[in-house]
């Protein structure tokens, strides 16, 4: 994700729970776009995090010299217009394949930095190997703690679909909801059953 696709944090009193973002196309599974709810109270995290842990791995990177566009450098000049020059052309970030965007470096206030969204310590975008550290470590340290949870980035894949059925229950009963490709008709009947149900059901279930 890059700092494009971050939605804004809604005003305080406007009774908004889930931030709506959209993942492009390129970067989607089956390159198929999709809308993406995201829990104001994480929402309000990650905001946390850009003021704060990411500034000061923006700082590390820069005094390292490690923001320098380089001649096959993906840049956007304009925040106000993500877009990138390619060819003579301009291409939309939305356009940009996984790649190009960990590549991708954006204008800020105090000088090139990378758009995506999550840094590691050095300051550069997190890589798939990095998350899967990340989980990796995270279960240890529940391991050690006898806390009995454990995740894997592939469980984040539904995270969408679980917010989209808490918001809006009524979808269940929709003629033609969409559920993910590999949900067992079973499962599904249980959720068109249940509707009142759905948002406890589906913080107790991991589909796998």
């Amino acid at each position: 994700m890059t700092v494009f696709e971050l939605p804004e944090l809604p005003p305080p009193g406007s009774g908004i729970v889930n931030a709506r973002t959209v993942l492009p196309d390129e970067i989607s599974k089956g390159c198929s776009g999709r809308a993406v709810y995201v829990p104001v109270s994480t929402l309000r995290e990650v905001w946390e995090y850009m003021a704060w842990d990411r500034r000061e791995m923006l700082d590390y990177g820069r005094a390292r010299g490690f923001y320098t566009p380089g001649p096959r450098s993906p840049v956007v000049e304009d925040p106000a217009r993500p877009a990138v020059r390619i060819g003579g052309r301009w291409v939309p970030v939305s356009r940009l394949g996984a790649g190009e965007r960990r590549r991708l470096l954006v204008a800020g206030p105090d000088g090139w930095e990378p758009a995506m969204v999550w840094l590691n310590q050095w300051g550069l975008p997190m890589s798939v190997s990095g998350w899967k550290q990340v989980f990796a470590d995270a279960n240890a340290r529940c391991a050690a703690g006898q806390v009995g949870l454990r995740a894997t980035p592939h469980v984040l894949r539904h995270s969408y679909a679980v917010v989209t059925l808490e918001r809006d229950a009524d979808l269940i009963r929709a003629k033609h909801c969409k559920w993910p490709a590999h949900m067992p008709r079973s499962r599904q009947m249980v959720f068109r059953k249940r509707p009142s149900s759905a948002s406890s059901r589906c913080k107790r279930c991991i589909w796998l």
